[in-house]
């Protein structure tokens, strides 16, 4: 080659690794590159000359398949991208929100000098098989919490991460779901945390005097956290963290109230330790909702020494039905601590000297206990609990009734096993149905043995009580106890009206039990169908009860496993204590109909049953064959009482409000041009009277038909009582193709009329 710099030509040796190249062509493998700058040939030159994604002074990383040789990422805003593969590697960890396993893995050590945002995605390389997930731990290996993890989505088959941390080394995972390995692409930056966004740079809190008084928001903010507590347990709501430092023992009092129309907050306390964990008894002292107004407040009767984490989040709310978010008020006040109660636990549970006949009572408070346990009826404030042993069986009765406190909602949970919160250890629960009032469990014949009984407390509160305890001669089970002795409903008219009760049964059939696993009292009844049938049932539990009834039935041997069972239904939130349910056909036969009781309610009821002519199938069941309307407007009838339940709205923020398990239809209708629409359901007078319809809207196209992201959603109403009409009301809908749903709240179905005006 030439010398420039002397003008002479001197001889060079051409070899892999020796010294004198000059291009990549004067070298070969294993040193395939040349570095023009030194002559030399070396391994790379770039990190996308290696598998494994890295290089470094000239030589390829090893593949980082282990914590030992975990390759380091400096993050800054710049993103720090590597290309690399996990085929053909070790299976080192198992992150906790990947499906199934045996997918080999690779470990990143991610440095951020700062608290930092840090934003990951990972996506898979073209002709990869990775279906990646990706975690990020404090500490490396398969044995520690990763507190973030993500899976890819379906659109598009990438993952991706976004979580604050505090300056310091992370450890970044590239697993898979399903065994799945392969090529990808990592990107991945930091930027300096919001302050308040993140347990990373969280807000602090000025006391003065022991009092701290703060306007904040939560516009703006990502949603890094969720709590125990709440209808959406702040699920797709941004979240505000703020430091709360103690030097010794203080009692703690938080109160936060909307400032904004539609934000309906949350606030939770986490431990030290346990910012960045996802919701868990562990990591939660306390958690308190906006129930049943704006306000949602903690009061923790003593803390010990330390930094919390106050997290202000969002709640669903009507006007924000995927998450809220804005303006409050944050008010702490720290006290002097108080003595817990001594039957705050398990091993301090108080006895209850019970009367062989007869009422045992007593007075005392949860002001000054934890939130120890909840149970299927509700339960998450805080909670007292006592115990008494019983040599035979008897009939029990509970009754706890607020003193002095009208916004306490008492909750009542017998148990079998005392820190067990498993249904199966549940025998008996109730909740108040508001505030003041009383909650009472009611058992015929509990059995011999030694039981817990539980006060809590229902959306966080707390307060004083009275407890009367009741005990006399076990009640007999109901002749109609089990299939040995099935009560036949006379229908030989039609309808056939009888009184009934499940005080005393056993739990003779699982099938349909709310929650599943507890044990709930049940009776059967026997009906002979001549030939295919309609038929509408309807049972209500006596003036006074807490019974609440579920309904379900069976065709052919009664109370066996694989039986036919059309239905299973429960009340309505709006009114429990009543489950009605139309099918639209049944097949001619020995039909079974059981009466159960949901939360382990037993009690007595009305039932009746009616039998009429088997309701069709419609032909608008399905986006595919859903009924254009008129642009001009018109009424039509349908019928849900043999229909399919293909889907639901997003109406109301309690299970069946929206329609789900409910038969539905569509509709269609187009537009020229923007319209306000006007859209009313009316329930027929005769087939209609135990239906509640619910009417939503989506659009615009007819791809959203199907489609149950509330994004896609125009609007939803739901009639407020049986038979009753829902009506929507829509303000400026823009031209096109728009989807109407009935649908029925609380799982009922009927015939009816449907309006459509447009103005």
């Amino acid at each position: 080659m030439c010398d420039e710099a002397s003008g002479t030509c001197i001889a060079v040796a051409v070899d892999g690794g020796k010294e004198g190249c000059s291009a990549d062509a004067d070298c070969a493998a294993p040193t395939a590159r040349c570095d023009v700058a030194s002559h030399t040939c070396v391994q790379c030159l770039a990190d996308a000359d290696c598998e494994s994604g890295a290089c470094a002074a000239g030589a390829c990383l090893p593949f980082p398949d282990r914590c030992e040789v975990a390759q380091t990422l400096q993050l800054s805003a710049t993103p720090t991208v590597v290309v690399s593969s996990t085929r053909n590697l070790g299976d080192d960890i198992h992150l906790a929100c990947a499906a199934g396993e045996g997918a080999p893995d690779l470990v990143y050590d991610v440095v951020v000098s700062a608290p930092s945002r840090i934003h990951v995605s990972v996506t898979p390389t073209q002709g990869s098989a990775l279906r990646p997930v990706l975690g990020l731990q404090s500490e490396c290996g398969s044995e520690s919490e990763s507190f973030a993890c993500n899976w890819a989505s379906a659109e598009d088959g990438q993952a991706h991460l976004s979580v604050d941390v505090p300056a310091g080394h992370f450890y970044l995972w590239v697993d898979a779901d399903y065994g799945t390995s392969g090529g990808f692409r990592l990107e991945a930056s930091a930027v300096p945390a919001t302050d308040g966004d993140s347990c990373a740079a969280p807000l602090p809190i000025p006391f003065v005097d022991g009092h701290a008084s703060i306007d904040g928001h939560t516009d703006g903010l990502s949603d890094d956290y969720d709590a125990l507590c709440g209808v959406s347990g702040g699920f797709g709501s941004p979240d505000v963290v703020y430091a709360l430092t103690l030097e010794a023992p203080q009692r703690v009092q938080l109160s936060v109230t909307s400032n904004s129309e539609d934000f309906r907050p949350l606030v939770y306390l986490r431990r030290p330790d346990a910012c960045a964990r996802n919701a868990s008894t562990t990591a939660e002292l306390d958690c308190g909702e906006a129930f049943p107004v704006s306000g949602a407040s903690i009061d923790i009767p003593s803390l010990g020494p330390g930094t919390y984490w106050l997290i202000v989040d969002g709640d669903l709310s009507p006007g924000h039905i995927s998450g809220s978010s804005g303006d409050f008020h944050l008010e702490v006040d720290l006290l002097p601590p108080l003595m817990l109660a001594s039957n705050d636990r398990c091993d301090g549970a108080l006895p209850l000297a019970l009367k062989d006949s007869g009422t045992v009572e007593l007075s005392a408070d949860t002001l000054s206990a934890f939130d120890d346990a909840d149970s299927a009826c509700g339960g998450t404030g805080p909670d007292v609990v006592y115990t008494f042993t019983l040599t035979e069986p008897r009939y029990f009765e509970a009754r706890v009734t607020p003193s002095g406190s009208a916004t306490f909602i008492p909750v009542l949970a017998l148990r079998s096993a005392c820190e067990d919160g498993a249904p199966t250890a549940l025998v008996a629960c109730n909740a108040a149905p508001k505030s003041g009032s009383a909650a009472v469990i009611t058992h015929g014949a509990l059995p011999a043995g030694t039981w817990y009984l539980w006060v809590d407390g229902d959306h966080q509160t707390r307060g004083a009580f009275n407890l009367q305890v009741t005990t006399w001669a076990p009640v007999y089970p109901p002749p109609n106890d089990t299939c040995l002795s099935p009560d036949p409903l006379p229908l030989s008219q039609g309808t056939a009206w009888v009184t009934g009760t499940t005080l005393g049964a056993g739990d003779d059939n699982s099938a349909c039990e709310i929650p599943s696993g507890a044990a709930s009292p049940d009776v059967v009844y026997a009906i002979s169908i001549q030939s295919k049938s309609s038929i509408s049932l309807d049972v209500e539990a006596v003036a006074g009860s807490n019974f609440r009834p579920v309904i379900y039935m069976e065709k052919g041997l009664c109370g066996q496993a694989g039986a036919d069972r059309p239905f299973c239904v429960w009340g309505d939130p709006a009114n429990p204590g009543r489950v009605v349910h139309t099918e639209g056909s049944l097949a001619p036969g020995l039909w079974h109909v059981w009466v159960d009781g949901e939360l382990t309610t037993s009690g007595a009821f009305t039932l009746k049953a009616t039998l009429g002519p088997p309701v069709p199938a419609p032909n608008n069941d399905d986006c595919a064959t859903a009924v254009a309307l008129p642009e001009t407007g018109t009424t039509v009838s349908g019928d849900t009482r043999s229909a399919n339940d293909s889907t639901f709205g997003t109406c109301e923020l309690w299970e069946t409000g929206s329609g789900e398990r409910a038969g539905d239809v569509v509709y269609t209708f187009t537009t020229s041009a923007t319209h306000d629409v006007s859209i009313e359901v009316k329930p027929d007078p005769i087939d209609g009277t135990l239906y509640r319809p619910v009417v939503y809207v989506r659009g615009n196209g007819s791809a959203s038909c199907g489609d149950g992201d509330p994004a896609v959603q125009a609007g939803c109403a739901v009639a407020s009582s049986l038979g009753g009409s829902a009506t929507l009301s829509l303000t400026a809908l823009p031209a096109g193709t728009w989807s109407v749903w009935v649908d029925g709240a609380g799982q009922t179905t009927g015939k009816f009329t449907l309006s459509l005006s447009l103005h």
